[in-house]
């Protein structure tokens, strides 16, 4: 018996059509009166740049406020935070990865932490968030990268010593030579 497929499951789709642009064109402001779109309390504004630095510098002055919060955040409230903060001062939000990278870079890294939620143990990112006035934390740099720095510093101080020795070893004439000159 050849298999056939069962007829509920197939669908047809309809073409696929370009959607009409629509245009609106403002209401004429009354005498007197703001225009109604653009006074509209749900209209989001052009941010200054819309660049991720002015965002983060903002979350962190929102986050550092009289209700805001500071010191040891869950990383999901400072997100929400970011959220409520553009819908607040009618900002269009900008992409969390970026903003929360520059953010990074203003108050230091992430860190995790095990928290105990209903009897088990969940690692949870978090955000050290300065009060106004404290100073920021130096940001953290890896081992790994370190160790690396030196190695590279190292090996740069031992060719400097090498291609000074052979400068000494050798005259100007043997120079031009080693270097395919005449």
């Amino acid at each position: 018996m050849k298999f056939q497929p069962l007829k509920f499951l197939q669908t047809r789709r309809a073409p696929l059509t370009r959607p009409t642009p629509v245009t609106v064109e403002p209401r004429p402001a009354l005498s007197g009166q703001a225009n109604a779109v653009d006074s509209a309390p749900g209209r989001l504004e052009a941010d200054p740049g819309r660049d991720v630095d002015s965002h983060a510098a903002r979350l962190l002055r929102w986050l550092q406020s009289d209700d805001g919060l500071v010191g040891d955040v869950q990383a999901a409230e400072v997100q929400s935070a970011y959220l409520e903060m553009c819908a607040e001062i009618g900002w269009r939000p900008l992409s969390w990865l970026r903003v929360g990278e520059a953010l990074g870079a203003i108050c230091g890294d992430r860190f995790y932490r095990d928290v105990r939620r209903g009897g088990r143990v969940h690692r949870l990112r978090f955000w050290r968030i300065p009060r106004p006035g404290e100073s920021l934390p130096p940001r953290r740099v890896s081992k790994r990268l370190t160790d690396r720095l030196e190695r590279l510093e190292r090996a740069n101080a031992e060719l400097v010593a090498i291609v000074a020795d052979l400068r000494q070893r050798l005259g100007p004439s043997d120079r031009m030579a080693a270097v395919g000159g005449h």
